[in-house]
């Protein structure tokens, strides 16, 4: 019987300990993403930063959401990768309020179809 308490509340602690290390950021972004391969750059350098647990892409709201580990990582070290690539980032705690794109997916830089950095 105390070794089944004993378990159950070490259980206890670590599922805790585990929720408390897991934490939420939202990016926008300059230049904006316009396509599925920008939105492939970003979570390929936000994929290689420790501690980042979830990355999600939005080409229509323009919002890169990150769940994180706080011990790991930081806004500050993920806004630094994203430098890295070309991207200017701003963190928010809370998802910002954004404009929609209403073309997603194409590139205001595109001549003939083509354009400087890969876009369609």
């Amino acid at each position: 019987m105390k070794r089944t308490v004993m378990l159950s509340l070490a259980l206890l602690i670590t599922v805790a300990v585990m929720a408390a290390s897991k934490a939420t950021v939202y990016f926008t972004l300059t230049p904006q993403m316009n396509c599925e391969n920008c939105e492939n750059r970003v979570k390929t350098a936000l994929r290689y930063e420790k501690g980042v647990k979830q990355i999600a892409t939005s080409l229509a709201t323009q919002v890169v959401t990150v769940t994180y580990d706080p011990t790991k990582t930081s806004p500050e070290k993920m806004e630094g990768a994203l430098k890295k690539i070309g991207y200017t980032a701003k963190a928010s705690k809370t998802m910002p309020k954004v404009k929609v794109n209403p073309q997603p997916g194409t590139c205001p830089e595109s001549k003939n179809g083509k354009c400087s950095h890969g876009h369609k």
